[in-house]
């Protein structure tokens, strides 16, 4: 495995992430068992992965990653999601409604109380039975949320990290809502977070422009994500949710793959966004001990050829 430092954050992450707040959820939403997910996470640190985030409330997965991870807690990066959903606490205990209640907050640029907020920290710590956490993300912000959030929310991971809860601030963004990456472009740009997660693949590359410079001037840590998923499509096959122009443009990019030795569009994706200057590590999600394998060693193959970075950059 090869690592990264994560900007000011100080903190040493493997180069690629596992990652459960996506569709997969350690293999949760596929019909794995807990004892499944528990067995990929520790194949995963076996394989020398030491980046590990949970889904916060909204994923249903912490608790089975603090499970995994409690015989090398103090050896990896462990973080979590905090969203902005303005909803009591006890609601948190139902997954569904927090996620349509995040949803709606997202939509209607609405944002969770100094308090509430508290209130969902607490109860992904409880979940992921720790008593600190390496990253905390103010998770899927959009730009409408921003202002809003940079007076209730930050000021309590502002806080978290004093008191040593937290040991790095980080932001997320909303990625599908965003692609062009305002909110991160603004975060940037006032300098609160020390670690941000920013969508980034081979379908869209802006965040190069956008978010990669301001963090590197500001010391920020990049976490890449998206760099595949429903963006791109699995193994050798191009998502079908793709709209038309981009999936053509995917498609036309397989034989230009096969030309230089690569047959799965899922390895280009990695190596692109893994050896992506300025990013420091790539979250990937799987259910699957295969995939997780496969996944780990195109992340630690070499930069890809020039003729398909020519063709990429072409799409």
């Amino acid at each position: 495995m090869e690592y990264a430092v994560l900007g000011r954050s100080g903190l040493v992450s493997s180069v690629i992430g596992l990652g459960g707040g996506g569709p997969s959820r350690f293999g949760l939403s596929t019909g794995s068992t807990a004892a499944d997910a528990v067995a990929l996470i520790r194949r995963a640190h076996d394989l020398g992965v030491t980046l590990f985030d949970g889904g916060g409330l909204l994923g249903g997965v912490d608790s089975v990653l603090g499970k995994a991870v409690k015989p090398f807690r103090r050896d990896i990066v462990l973080s979590s999601k905090v969203n902005l959903a303005p909803v009591f606490w006890p609601l948190d205990r139902n997954r569904t409604l927090h996620r349509a209640a995040a949803r709606a907050a997202q939509a209607l640029s609405l944002t969770a109380s100094a308090r509430t907020v508290r209130g969902h920290v607490e109860r992904t710590l409880e979940q992921l039975d720790t008593d600190y956490l390496d990253i905390l993300h103010l998770h899927a912000l959009t730009p409408g949320q921003y202002p809003r959030a940079v007076e209730t929310a930050l000021p309590v991971l502002a806080e978290l990290k004093r008191t040593g809860v937290i040991r790095a601030i980080g932001i997320t963004e909303a990625f599908p809502r965003d692609p062009d990456h305002g909110m991160l472009a603004r975060a940037l740009e006032d300098g609160l977070s020390d670690v941000v997660t920013a969508g980034f693949n081979m379908l869209n590359r802006s965040a190069r422009v956008r978010v990669v410079p301001p963090a590197e001037r500001n010391g920020v840590g990049v976490l890449g994500m998206f760099a595949m998923r429903s963006a791109l499509g699995r193994g050798a096959h191009v998502a079908k949710s793709l709209r038309a122009a981009d999936r053509r443009r995917a498609v036309a990019l397989m034989p230009v793959l096969r030309e230089n030795g690569i047959e799965r569009l899922t390895d280009a994706a990695i190596r692109f966004s893994r050896h992506e200057r300025g990013v420091h590590a790539v979250l990937l999600g799987t259910g699957s001990l295969a995939h997780l394998e496969q996944n780990v060693a195109a992340a630690l193959a070499p930069r890809l050829p020039d003729p398909v970075l020519a063709a990429i950059e072409a799409l």
